[in-house]
């Protein structure tokens, strides 16, 4: 479909259908979802969400804001956390922005990996009084990621205090009134646009009267007697702070006794009690390590490998403390041992690309073992996965069809039937349309389906499959047409569209479905689950003349337009 002829449609479908266009827009953005491949009859596309970094134009796009692309021109499958230049036009539907790509309206271009974002949670005082207020900063650097400033109060309710997408730069304050005594613990986790999280959090605590006596809190490691960093300290129950550079201080305490209470993960909780009195008051409590505990799995990518072909696998090990880890892989027959050496702290995930060598066929275990130690402690652990390996020509080639979809015109006492689909890039042409044959006869198997024909062509680097039949509906009495598709979730059928003229009745839908009327044509769009059955009759004459039934290339054209326009919107 040419570029000038897709703006036009989707500037009709814009205003028949509440949307309104916005202009032409360039920004550069960062991918948070992966641009997926969309293959229909009409005009395929490019699709992906993403957050917008800066643009310009005619309608201004604000750091932060997500919209979705369409890419009909240039697309092609991104990561997320991509970055990208885009230019195309904007428009909006129920609240959505969405832009627009095509070839003579604008480009997509990538640029790679944006990275990874780094954050930043302040308090202006950590210690106040009840009533009083303490001003809150977050920021992002780097990357952009989606925040949630959470406040946990001393009741253990929880409240939202912002939530949004931030772009490198953003820098945010806002002040928090603490009305009762005890600890609050504000939370910031931030998720980039890979789905990766990343969390800090500070703790302020507010006491109910201010009182004579001080507390400094020392925290130190049993074993080697070094200060320990980021050990949490309660009083009385409460939580009053973090240890940095081992201590931790806290003012204005009422006179008396009070528990003094530490823990850390790695370490064994410990706790004590102290007499605070007027003044300066101090306390050291060693923490001693917790037993080590350590684990260790292995998985394969793929459970099948042809000889020859590389194929990947991933160690996870996961350990209670800080550990130094010996990991060697061993694997049978014939793949070299590999070793490496790697800290600790709480999880490591290792990718290792291994590569069959020969043509021998057989099961292969593929065994990771690995000596995990922490100062004088020790373990041992290990673990094993199984890949068959099979000769280049024992593997079974597939197309890979994937983004299915299925379009029955009806005509009357027959119909078209087709079947829409992408095959993977490097698939064989005729296979591909052998599988689309299959899977057209399988979701038909209740009809007569004659005059079938497939093929495949190239289009943008992809392979397109379509498969055609002339169907013959089940009839049943008084007139009543029915067309029953079966075994749709099995195939992998993602919509169901039937079109139906105007001398044809509607008489049953299948459930969840979607009608709509195009001119002289009525259009029913069905998500695809097991079955689909739809029923229609032959409406009664009209003035004596029959309705006559569209010409087969104007119901194409108008569905066609039609697909378009809701795909777009």
């Amino acid at each position: 479909m040419r570029a000038e002829v897709l703006a036009a449609v989707l500037l009709l479908a814009s205003a028949s259908q509440g949307s309104s266009l916005l202009g032409r827009v360039e920004a550069s953005c960062v991918l948070i979802e992966r641009m997926s491949y969309f293959s229909s009859c009409c005009s395929p596309y490019w699709h992906a969400k993403a957050v917008v970094l800066n643009s310009s134009g005619e309608y201004p796009l604000e750091p932060g804001e997500v919209i979705q692309l369409i890419v009909y021109a240039g697309g092609s499958p991104q990561d997320p956390g991509t970055l990208c230049r885009v230019s195309g036009l904007l428009y909006q539907r129920r609240g959505e922005l969405k832009l627009v790509v095509t070839g003579a309206e604008g480009f997509f271009k990538p640029y790679g990996p944006a990275g990874e974002p780094k954050i930043g949670l302040s308090v202006s005082r950590r210690q106040v009084g009840v009533g009083e207020s303490v001003s809150v900063e977050f920021s992002v650097e780097e990357a952009p990621a989606q925040l949630a400033l959470t406040v946990y109060y001393p009741s253990g309710e929880s409240r939202v205090l912002a939530e949004e997408w931030a772009t490198p730069g953003h820098r945010r304050q806002l002040e928090l009134q603490l009305t009762d005594p005890g600890s609050y613990t504000l939370a910031l986790a931030a998720r980039s646009a890979t789905g990766r999280v990343y969390v800090t959090s500070e703790v302020v605590y507010a006491a109910e009267e201010a009182g004579a006596a001080s507390l400094l809190v020392t925290v130190l490691d049993s074993e080697s007697g070094s200060l320990v960093d980021g050990a949490l300290v309660y009083l009385n129950g409460s939580l009053i702070g973090r240890t940095a550079g081992g201590v931790v201080e806290v003012k204005e305490l009422s006179e008396g006794v009070a528990e003094v209470s530490v823990s850390k993960a790695g370490y064994l909780d410990s706790a004590l009690q102290v007499k605070l009195e007027e003044g300066a008051n101090e306390v050291t409590i060693a923490l001693k390590r917790a037993p080590l505990e350590a684990h260790l799995v292995i998985e394969a990518e793929s459970p099948e490998v042809s000889a020859g072909e590389e194929f990947k696998f991933r160690v996870r090990i996961e350990v209670s403390r800080e550990a130094s880890v010996h990991l060697t892989i061993f694997s049978s027959p014939g793949l070299s041992i590999r070793g490496m050496e790697m800290p600790l702290s709480v999880e490591r995930v290792e990718e290792v690309a291994l590569r069959a060598r020969g043509a021998r066929a057989g099961v292969w275990a593929i065994r990771a073992a690995a000596r995990v130690s922490a100062g004088s402690a020790a373990t041992y652990i290990e673990n094993y996965t199984v890949v068959r390996v099979v000769k280049a020509e024992e593997a079974e080639p597939t197309a890979c069809l994937t983004a299915k979809s299925i379009r029955v015109q009806v005509r009357g006492r027959d119909a078209l039937a087709s079947l829409s689909a992408t095959a993977s890039a490097g698939a064989d042409a005729s296979r591909a349309a052998d599988e689309a044959f299959k899977d057209l006869r399988l979701v038909f198997r209740l009809h007569e389906l004659v005059a079938v024909e497939s093929h495949a062509q190239r289009a943008d680097g992809a392979l397109e499959v379509v498969c055609t039949g002339v169907l013959k509906p089940m009839r049943e009495e008084g007139g009543v047409f029915t067309v029953v598709l079966t075994d749709l979730a099995e195939v992998g059928v993602l919509q169901v569209i039937f079109e139906l003229p105007r001398n044809l009745s509607l008489l049953k839908a299948p459930r969840g479905s979607r009608v709509v009327e195009f001119n002289e044509t009525t259009v029913v769009y069905v998500a695809a689950s097991d079955v689909a059955e739809l029923q229609y009759a032959v409406k009664a004459r009209e003035g004596g003349r029959s309705v006559s039934l569209l010409p087969v290339a104007a119901v194409v054209a108008v569905a066609l337009a039609a697909l378009a326009a809701r795909r777009l919107l």
